[in-house]
């Protein structure tokens, strides 16, 4: 998934025409064992201290897994258009211990197509589920919107969410969040990078990656609670435009993440 040449690949996909049906079949992958330099940046950049692995560091597996379907020459939408919109992560049978990450892993995966909406939007549902030694243990299901709909014209912004309870951590992020944590991730769509390039997309500014938003709040939650999540269920619900800082609030299990005036994420854990 690094570098310029995956990038230039998904960005060839823009001619896709959003066509045709998505490959529904279970696929294979074999994951080798988990780098301990690249989880260590990982940890320290996102601020975890426990010596395991993290669960949203998971999601980097999955994610390698989705893009290897998103850019096989037989899906349907461009890879650049698709929009990260619910993300749920869970261990499974004591997984987080029963992991071994010095050994390697497989995912499974398949996607499931949503019926289109009433206004025409199309969306993927990406199930990935991580075996080893046989035993399921974590899943990631990811939630995508692969073609946008009609928007009514009188149809209102919803106002934002309540906020859920105080705030219990905040951050900043600098305009090359994105840059810094594209490479750490292998995730260099070109609405994280630079103004330019978020341009391009219809975004004035880059804006910080989901997962990103998510990892952080996974970290902030262990150094809270003195454990680390065991399951994390969440929808964006705007992009953060970088720089920005960012406030993060949680009750009762409930969680969201606060940019400016507006939420940009909400869900629950335990």
């Amino acid at each position: 998934m690094r570098g310029l040449g995956t990038l230039l690949r998904a960005l060839a996909t823009l001619r896709r025409k959003a066509r045709g049906q998505v490959d529904t079949g279970r696929k294979r992958y074999e994951v080798p064992p988990i780098p301990e330099a690249h989880l260590a940046d990982y940890r320290k950049a996102l601020g975890f201290h426990a010596d395991t692995v993290p669960l949203t560091y998971l999601y980097l597996l999955a994610q390698r897994a989705h893009v290897g379907v998103m850019l096989a020459s037989e899906f349907p939408y461009p890879v650049v258009g698709m929009v990260h919109v619910a993300n749920e992560m869970r261990w499974i049978g004591g997984g987080a211990t029963a992991f071994d990450r010095r050994l390697p892993c497989e995912i499974e995966l398949h996607v499931q197509p949503d019926p289109p909406s009433a206004s025409g939007a199309h969306f993927l549902t990406f199930q990935v589920q991580f075996v080893q030694h046989g035993r399921v243990f974590a899943s990631c299901s990811s939630r995508y919107l692969a073609l946008r709909g009609r928007r009514s014209s009188g149809k209102k912004d919803e106002p934002p969410s309540p906020v859920v309870g105080p705030v219990f951590a905040h951050y900043a992020l600098a305009e090359d969040a994105g840059r810094r944590y594209a490479k750490l991730s292998g995730d260099s769509n070109p609405i994280h990078l630079w103004r330019w390039s978020a341009r391009l997309l219809g975004f004035k500014r880059p804006i910080m990656h989901g997962m990103h938003t998510v990892g952080r709040l996974a970290a902030e939650l262990e150094r809270a609670h003195g454990r680390p999540p065991q399951s994390i269920d969440v929808k964006f619900l705007k992009p953060a435009p970088l720089p920005c800082e960012v406030r993060l609030h949680e009750s009762a299990q409930q969680i969201q993440v606060w940019q400016a005036d507006s939420p940009v994420l909400e869900g629950s854990w335990s």
